[in-house]
Protein backbone atom coordinates (compact mmCIF):
# COMPACT_ATOMS: atom_id res chain seq x y z
CA UNK A 1 0.00 0.00 0.00
CA UNK A 2 1.38 3.46 -0.90
CA UNK A 3 0.33 6.97 -0.65
CA UNK A 4 -0.43 8.46 -3.81
CA UNK A 5 -1.32 12.08 -5.09
CA UNK A 6 -2.97 12.12 -8.32
CA UNK A 7 -3.53 16.01 -9.83
CA UNK A 8 -6.84 16.00 -11.25
CA UNK A 9 -9.29 18.73 -12.90
CA UNK A 10 -12.42 19.67 -11.26
CA UNK A 11 -12.28 23.53 -11.62
CA UNK A 12 -15.17 25.17 -12.37
CA UNK A 13 -17.02 21.70 -12.44
CA UNK A 14 -19.08 21.58 -9.55
CA UNK A 15 -22.32 20.03 -10.59
CA UNK A 16 -23.16 16.52 -11.15
CA UNK A 17 -23.87 17.04 -14.85
CA UNK A 18 -20.38 18.15 -15.93
CA UNK A 19 -18.64 16.50 -18.01
CA UNK A 20 -15.17 16.47 -16.66
CA UNK A 21 -16.77 15.74 -12.74
CA UNK A 22 -18.60 12.39 -14.38
CA UNK A 23 -15.53 10.75 -15.83
CA UNK A 24 -13.05 11.94 -12.83
CA UNK A 25 -16.40 10.16 -10.78
CA UNK A 26 -15.80 6.94 -13.90
CA UNK A 27 -12.13 7.51 -12.26
CA UNK A 28 -12.93 6.39 -9.08
CA UNK A 29 -15.41 4.10 -9.47
CA UNK A 30 -13.52 1.90 -12.29
CA UNK A 31 -9.74 2.76 -11.43
CA UNK A 32 -8.44 4.66 -8.58
CA UNK A 33 -10.15 2.73 -6.26
CA UNK A 34 -9.32 -0.74 -7.78
CA UNK A 35 -5.41 0.92 -6.46
CA UNK A 36 -5.64 -0.50 -3.19
CA UNK A 37 -3.88 2.43 -1.90
CA UNK A 38 -4.52 5.83 -0.03
CA UNK A 39 -5.24 7.83 -3.36
CA UNK A 40 -5.21 11.76 -2.54
CA UNK A 41 -6.98 13.83 -5.12
CA UNK A 42 -6.27 17.14 -5.49
CA UNK A 43 -7.67 20.04 -7.80
CA UNK A 44 -7.60 23.76 -7.97
CA UNK A 45 -11.29 25.47 -8.26
CA UNK A 46 -10.82 29.10 -8.89
CA UNK A 47 -8.18 31.34 -8.79
CA UNK A 48 -6.76 32.59 -5.42
CA UNK A 49 -8.56 36.46 -3.96
CA UNK A 50 -11.11 36.27 -7.29
CA UNK A 51 -14.62 35.36 -6.82
CA UNK A 52 -15.70 31.35 -6.80
CA UNK A 53 -12.19 30.59 -5.51
CA UNK A 54 -13.03 28.17 -3.04
CA UNK A 55 -10.81 26.74 -0.37
CA UNK A 56 -13.22 23.52 0.84
CA UNK A 57 -13.81 20.96 -1.66
CA UNK A 58 -16.36 19.30 0.60
CA UNK A 59 -19.15 19.74 -2.06
CA UNK A 60 -16.76 18.36 -4.67
CA UNK A 61 -16.08 14.92 -2.23
CA UNK A 62 -19.82 14.77 -1.79
CA UNK A 63 -20.64 14.90 -6.11
CA UNK A 64 -17.62 12.35 -6.68
CA UNK A 65 -19.17 9.82 -4.08
CA UNK A 66 -22.68 10.02 -5.06
CA UNK A 67 -21.74 9.89 -9.22
CA UNK A 68 -18.89 7.09 -8.58
CA UNK A 69 -20.57 4.89 -6.05
CA UNK A 70 -17.34 4.67 -4.06
CA UNK A 71 -17.13 6.91 -0.55
CA UNK A 72 -14.62 9.81 -1.05
CA UNK A 73 -13.42 11.71 1.77
CA UNK A 74 -13.00 15.00 2.51
CA UNK A 75 -9.71 16.20 4.25
CA UNK A 76 -9.22 19.43 4.90
CA UNK A 77 -5.12 19.28 5.03
CA UNK A 78 -2.30 18.58 2.42
CA UNK A 79 -0.78 16.07 4.46
CA UNK A 80 -3.55 13.44 4.38
CA UNK A 81 -4.28 9.96 5.77
CA UNK A 82 -2.41 6.71 5.15
CA UNK A 83 -5.57 4.61 5.44
CA UNK A 84 -6.35 3.04 2.24
CA UNK A 85 -9.32 4.86 0.12
CA UNK A 86 -10.18 7.66 -1.77
CA UNK A 87 -9.71 11.01 -0.13
CA UNK A 88 -9.45 14.70 -1.96
CA UNK A 89 -7.71 17.37 -0.39
CA UNK A 90 -8.05 21.47 -0.08
CA UNK A 91 -8.48 23.32 -3.30
CA UNK A 92 -4.28 23.04 -4.13
CA UNK A 93 -4.20 27.22 -5.16
CA UNK A 94 -4.93 27.80 -1.39
CA UNK A 95 -1.42 27.06 -0.84
CA UNK A 96 1.46 29.65 -0.91
CA UNK A 97 3.81 28.57 -3.87
CA UNK A 98 1.91 26.27 -5.50
CA UNK A 99 1.38 28.95 -8.75
CA UNK A 100 4.91 30.32 -8.70
CA UNK A 101 6.41 26.91 -8.81
CA UNK A 102 7.37 26.72 -5.30
CA UNK A 103 10.14 23.87 -4.64
CA UNK A 104 9.33 24.31 -0.76
CA UNK A 105 5.88 23.00 -1.01
CA UNK A 106 6.98 20.86 -3.84
CA UNK A 107 9.33 19.01 -1.41
CA UNK A 108 6.70 18.93 1.36
CA UNK A 109 4.64 17.07 -1.16
CA UNK A 110 7.35 14.50 -1.51
CA UNK A 111 7.49 13.93 2.34
CA UNK A 112 3.86 13.14 2.65
CA UNK A 113 3.50 11.08 -0.56
CA UNK A 114 4.83 7.86 -2.00
CA UNK A 115 3.85 8.40 -5.58
CA UNK A 116 2.25 10.92 -8.27
CA UNK A 117 -0.04 10.40 -11.28
CA UNK A 118 -0.88 13.22 -13.26
CA UNK A 119 -4.54 12.82 -14.19
CA UNK A 120 -5.31 16.26 -15.57
CA UNK A 121 -4.04 16.87 -19.41
CA UNK A 122 -6.08 19.90 -18.87
CA UNK A 123 -3.72 21.73 -16.29
CA UNK A 124 -0.76 20.27 -18.31
CA UNK A 125 0.15 23.43 -19.64
CA UNK A 126 0.39 25.05 -16.33
CA UNK A 127 4.06 25.14 -14.95
CA UNK A 128 2.85 25.07 -11.59
CA UNK A 129 3.87 23.01 -8.50
CA UNK A 130 0.96 19.94 -8.74
CA UNK A 131 1.36 19.71 -12.53
CA UNK A 132 5.39 19.57 -12.60
CA UNK A 133 6.29 17.81 -9.28
CA UNK A 134 8.22 15.36 -10.66
CA UNK A 135 10.70 17.65 -11.94
CA UNK A 136 11.02 19.86 -8.79
CA UNK A 137 11.49 16.44 -6.83
CA UNK A 138 12.59 12.77 -6.79
CA UNK A 139 8.99 10.49 -6.60
CA UNK A 140 8.07 8.15 -8.51
CA UNK A 141 5.38 9.52 -11.65
CA UNK A 142 3.45 8.17 -14.07
CA UNK A 143 0.46 9.38 -16.00
CA UNK A 144 -3.04 8.44 -15.45
CA UNK A 145 -5.44 6.75 -17.23
CA UNK A 146 -7.62 9.96 -18.38
CA UNK A 147 -4.31 11.67 -19.26
CA UNK A 148 -3.32 9.04 -21.23
CA UNK A 149 -6.73 8.64 -23.02
CA UNK A 150 -7.00 12.18 -24.00
CA UNK A 151 -3.51 12.53 -25.54
CA UNK A 152 -4.18 9.72 -27.57
CA UNK A 153 -7.35 11.22 -29.11
CA UNK A 154 -5.23 14.12 -29.91
CA UNK A 155 -2.79 11.89 -31.42
CA UNK A 156 -4.76 10.67 -34.09
CA UNK A 157 -5.26 14.34 -35.21
CA UNK A 158 -4.07 14.61 -38.14
CA UNK A 159 -5.09 16.89 -40.71
CA UNK A 160 -6.63 19.45 -38.53
CA UNK A 161 -9.20 22.13 -38.79
CA UNK A 162 -9.44 24.15 -36.04
CA UNK A 163 -12.70 25.22 -35.09
CA UNK A 164 -12.88 27.98 -32.70
CA UNK A 165 -16.09 29.44 -31.19
CA UNK A 166 -17.41 30.49 -27.92
CA UNK A 167 -17.41 34.05 -26.19
CA UNK A 168 -13.63 33.91 -25.14
CA UNK A 169 -10.30 35.31 -26.55
CA UNK A 170 -8.14 33.52 -24.30
CA UNK A 171 -7.26 30.84 -26.42
CA UNK A 172 -5.93 33.73 -29.23
CA UNK A 173 -2.32 32.50 -29.24
CA UNK A 174 -2.49 29.30 -29.46
CA UNK A 175 -4.89 29.90 -32.96
CA UNK A 176 -2.33 32.20 -34.09
CA UNK A 177 0.53 29.50 -33.73
CA UNK A 178 -1.54 27.25 -35.25
CA UNK A 179 -2.03 29.49 -38.20
CA UNK A 180 1.62 30.50 -38.07
CA UNK A 181 2.05 26.40 -38.40
CA UNK A 182 -0.15 26.35 -41.60
CA UNK A 183 -3.35 25.08 -39.75
CA UNK A 184 -6.75 26.47 -41.33
CA UNK A 185 -9.29 27.76 -38.84
CA UNK A 186 -12.78 28.31 -38.76
CA UNK A 187 -14.81 30.47 -36.51
CA UNK A 188 -17.68 30.90 -34.75
CA UNK A 189 -19.42 32.86 -32.26
CA UNK A 190 -17.17 36.11 -30.61
CA UNK A 191 -14.37 35.63 -32.09
CA UNK A 192 -15.79 35.40 -35.98
CA UNK A 193 -17.72 38.45 -34.97
CA UNK A 194 -14.60 40.43 -34.18
CA UNK A 195 -12.85 38.88 -36.95
CA UNK A 196 -15.42 40.49 -39.38
CA UNK A 197 -14.85 43.53 -37.47
CA UNK A 198 -11.25 43.21 -37.89
CA UNK A 199 -11.31 42.90 -41.45
CA UNK A 200 -13.76 45.92 -42.38
CA UNK A 201 -10.78 47.74 -40.55
CA UNK A 202 -11.30 47.61 -36.86
CA UNK A 203 -8.34 47.29 -34.40
CA UNK A 204 -9.34 45.00 -31.79
CA UNK A 205 -8.22 41.64 -30.67
CA UNK A 206 -8.64 39.81 -33.67
CA UNK A 207 -6.79 42.30 -35.77
CA UNK A 208 -3.48 40.76 -35.74
CA UNK A 209 -5.00 37.58 -37.58
CA UNK A 210 -5.85 39.92 -40.69
CA UNK A 211 -3.02 38.47 -42.42
CA UNK A 212 -3.86 34.69 -41.87
CA UNK A 213 -7.00 35.33 -44.35
CA UNK A 214 -5.90 32.34 -46.63
CA UNK A 215 -6.43 30.24 -44.03
CA UNK A 216 -9.20 31.68 -41.75
CA UNK A 217 -12.99 30.50 -42.97
CA UNK A 218 -15.81 32.29 -41.86
CA UNK A 219 -19.37 31.68 -41.72
CA UNK A 220 -21.17 32.86 -45.10
CA UNK A 221 -24.24 33.92 -42.86
CA UNK A 222 -24.94 34.36 -39.31
CA UNK A 223 -28.57 33.98 -37.55
CA UNK A 224 -29.71 36.85 -35.59
CA UNK A 225 -33.25 37.38 -33.09
CA UNK A 226 -34.91 38.39 -36.59
CA UNK A 227 -33.33 36.11 -38.96
CA UNK A 228 -30.32 35.47 -41.07
CA UNK A 229 -27.77 37.96 -41.82
CA UNK A 230 -24.42 37.89 -44.40
CA UNK A 231 -21.33 37.49 -42.28
CA UNK A 232 -19.93 40.41 -43.88
CA UNK A 233 -23.35 42.42 -43.00
CA UNK A 234 -22.47 42.60 -39.08
CA UNK A 235 -22.37 46.00 -37.68
CA UNK A 236 -23.31 44.90 -33.86
CA UNK A 237 -26.45 43.36 -33.97
CA UNK A 238 -27.34 40.89 -32.06
CA UNK A 239 -26.16 37.23 -33.46
CA UNK A 240 -27.14 33.99 -31.84
CA UNK A 241 -25.94 31.74 -34.07
CA UNK A 242 -24.52 30.85 -37.23
CA UNK A 243 -27.26 30.08 -39.44
CA UNK A 244 -28.62 26.20 -40.05
CA UNK A 245 -27.14 26.34 -43.68
CA UNK A 246 -23.52 27.36 -42.72
CA UNK A 247 -23.24 25.20 -40.09
CA UNK A 248 -23.99 22.08 -43.12
CA UNK A 249 -21.20 23.91 -45.17
CA UNK A 250 -19.16 23.82 -42.52
CA UNK A 251 -19.40 20.36 -41.47
CA UNK A 252 -19.39 19.01 -45.09
CA UNK A 253 -16.01 20.45 -45.16
CA UNK A 254 -14.71 19.71 -41.61
CA UNK A 255 -16.22 16.10 -42.23
CA UNK A 256 -13.26 14.84 -44.62
CA UNK A 257 -10.70 15.86 -42.26
CA UNK A 258 -9.87 15.72 -38.93
CA UNK A 259 -12.00 18.72 -37.45
CA UNK A 260 -11.24 20.08 -33.72
CA UNK A 261 -13.95 22.43 -32.05
CA UNK A 262 -13.37 24.58 -29.15
CA UNK A 263 -16.37 26.49 -28.19
CA UNK A 264 -20.41 26.42 -29.31
CA UNK A 265 -20.76 28.87 -32.25
CA UNK A 266 -24.08 29.95 -30.96
CA UNK A 267 -25.69 30.76 -27.52
CA UNK A 268 -26.44 27.15 -26.77
CA UNK A 269 -27.89 27.56 -23.10
CA UNK A 270 -30.95 29.72 -25.28
CA UNK A 271 -31.49 27.28 -27.43
CA UNK A 272 -29.47 28.13 -30.54
CA UNK A 273 -27.91 24.78 -31.19
CA UNK A 274 -26.79 24.71 -34.79
CA UNK A 275 -23.46 23.59 -33.40
CA UNK A 276 -25.07 20.14 -32.75
CA UNK A 277 -24.36 20.00 -36.63
CA UNK A 278 -20.71 21.05 -36.39
CA UNK A 279 -20.30 17.98 -33.08
CA UNK A 280 -21.36 15.51 -35.37
CA UNK A 281 -19.16 16.20 -38.23
CA UNK A 282 -16.19 16.70 -36.26
CA UNK A 283 -13.27 14.57 -34.10
CA UNK A 284 -12.68 15.88 -31.00
CA UNK A 285 -14.59 18.13 -29.09
CA UNK A 286 -12.21 20.17 -26.82
CA UNK A 287 -13.02 21.78 -23.23
CA UNK A 288 -15.42 21.93 -19.98
CA UNK A 289 -18.05 23.68 -21.30
CA UNK A 290 -17.69 22.42 -25.35
CA UNK A 291 -17.89 18.98 -23.29
CA UNK A 292 -20.77 19.60 -21.43
CA UNK A 293 -23.06 20.49 -24.04
CA UNK A 294 -21.48 17.60 -26.69
CA UNK A 295 -22.14 14.96 -24.12
CA UNK A 296 -26.06 16.40 -23.57
CA UNK A 297 -25.86 15.40 -27.17
CA UNK A 298 -24.83 12.19 -27.07
CA UNK A 299 -21.23 12.86 -28.61
CA UNK A 300 -19.25 11.95 -25.40
CA UNK A 301 -16.96 9.70 -26.96
CA UNK A 302 -15.32 12.90 -28.91
CA UNK A 303 -15.22 14.80 -25.87
CA UNK A 304 -12.03 15.47 -23.83
CA UNK A 305 -11.70 17.85 -20.43
CA UNK A 306 -8.56 19.70 -21.59
CA UNK A 307 -9.53 23.25 -23.94
CA UNK A 308 -6.67 25.35 -23.57
CA UNK A 309 -4.07 22.84 -23.23
CA UNK A 310 -5.27 20.52 -25.82
CA UNK A 311 -5.03 23.53 -28.27
CA UNK A 312 -1.31 24.40 -26.78
CA UNK A 313 0.01 20.76 -27.30
CA UNK A 314 -1.50 20.75 -31.25
CA UNK A 315 -0.24 23.87 -31.46
CA UNK A 316 3.14 22.23 -30.81
CA UNK A 317 3.79 23.75 -27.62
CA UNK A 318 5.85 22.01 -24.96
CA UNK A 319 3.66 21.44 -21.99
CA UNK A 320 5.08 21.27 -18.72
CA UNK A 321 2.82 18.85 -17.27
CA UNK A 322 4.02 16.09 -19.81
CA UNK A 323 7.68 17.08 -20.25
CA UNK A 324 7.41 16.59 -15.96
CA UNK A 325 6.59 13.44 -17.24
CA UNK A 326 8.87 12.74 -19.76
CA UNK A 327 6.05 12.76 -22.09
CA UNK A 328 8.00 14.01 -25.02
CA UNK A 329 6.76 12.65 -28.28
CA UNK A 330 5.29 15.92 -29.83
CA UNK A 331 2.33 16.45 -32.02
CA UNK A 332 3.31 15.52 -35.69
CA UNK A 333 0.64 16.77 -38.09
Amino acid sequence: MSKVLVRIDLNAGGTRNSYKVRRYAEMVRDVYSRWGDAVHLVTHFGRRGEKGFKRNLQFLADVLEELSGKPVRYIDSLEGTDTPGIYLLPNIRAFDGETEGSRELAEYLAREYDRYVNDALAVSHRAHVSVILPELVDIEAEAGPLLKEELEKLQNVKTAVILWGGVKLDKKKYIEALLKNGAEVVLGGIPALKYVLALKGEENEMSPLRKYREQIILPDSFQTEWGEIDAMEYRGQRVVDISERAARDIADYVREKDGVLSGPFGIYEQGYRNSRILMEAVKVILGGNSSDLAAEEGFEEKCITAGGAALAYLAGYELPGLRALKIREPYVQ
